[in-house]
């Protein structure tokens, strides 16, 4: 499946982060299915901020995806210029509906957040994002393989912000 939203990448190309701090981790749960409701898999995401290299600049990221109760971790290297500011995430807010998204207030796991939502589609995929000023910037996520008809999707859980 794709996982890049263009118009996300065209609104606000650093928005993969926010609040640069080690410790700052989001969780997020949700369902992998195959042909609608055939076949569901959990889903479970968790992103943290491990590292600093002050050196080169660069913050640490540990992915850690699971499905199936089977966890797969990778690290991640997200350059400082490109981490997005709580300043910046609620002027992507302020902005949506003229980035083509809707202003949306939803509520998930870890609480009730006011969005970006945004949307993405080609013959072959679809993409939703919901955005908002928390860590990471994502609080849901619908990402659909219209080839393979199989389809992702994510909510924020929980958060631990290190400000």
């Amino acid at each position: 499946m794709k996982t890049t939203l263009a118009i996300s990448l065209f609104i606000i190309p650093t928005l993969s982060l926010a609040y640069p701090s080690i410790g700052t981790i989001a969780e997020y749960e949700g369902k992998i299915e195959k042909e609608k409701g055939k076949s569901e898999r959990p889903l479970k995401i968790s992103r943290q901020i491990v590292d600093l290299d002050k050196e080169s600049k660069t913050w640490i990221i540990e992915n850690t995806r699971t499905v199936d109760g089977k966890a797969k971790a990778s690290l991640e290297e997200i350059a400082m210029r490109e981490l997005s500011s709580p300043a910046k995430l609620r002027e992507l807010i302020f902005r949506c509906t003229n980035a083509t998204g809707e202003v949306q207030t939803i509520t998930v796991p870890a609480g009730t957040f006011k969005t970006c939502h945004l949307k993405k589609s080609d013959p072959e995929s679809s993409e939703e994002l919901w955005i908002a000023d928390v860590p990471f910037g994502i609080v849901k996520k619908v990402e659909k393989d219209l080839i393979n008809k199989t389809s992702e999707n994510y909510e924020l859980k929980s958060l631990n912000r290190r400000e």
